[in-house]
């Protein structure tokens, strides 16, 4: 981990709804998000975690391409959807 842009992590402060790769895809309250990129963590960025479980909520498939896209593409949610930042374990 970088110690100048330490992992951290987060959770919605409220529900969010989008339109992603075709899917509409709505994140509930209290869903966890990260800074963590595939360059390193940003906190510019606040990706939705548990993606597998996210993509299932909207498909009702254990495997699916949500659940691909969501995991190596993210799905970047807006911070005024997230409560601040804390670091440490999600």
């Amino acid at each position: 981990m970088n110690s100048k842009h330490p992992l951290k992590f987060s959770a919605t402060a409220k529900e969010y709804t989008t339109q992603y790769k075709g899917y509409t895809v709505t994140v509930p309250e209290g869903w966890p998000v990260s800074n963590n990129t595939a360059c390193g963590p940003d906190d510019s960025y606040r990706f939705a975690m548990k993606t597998k479980e996210l993509a299932t909520q909207v498909t009702g498939l254990p495997d699916s391409i949500l659940a691909h896209d969501l995991k190596y593409y993210g799905l970047n949610i807006p911070s005024e959807y997230c409560n601040p930042w804390r670091e440490g374990q999600p």
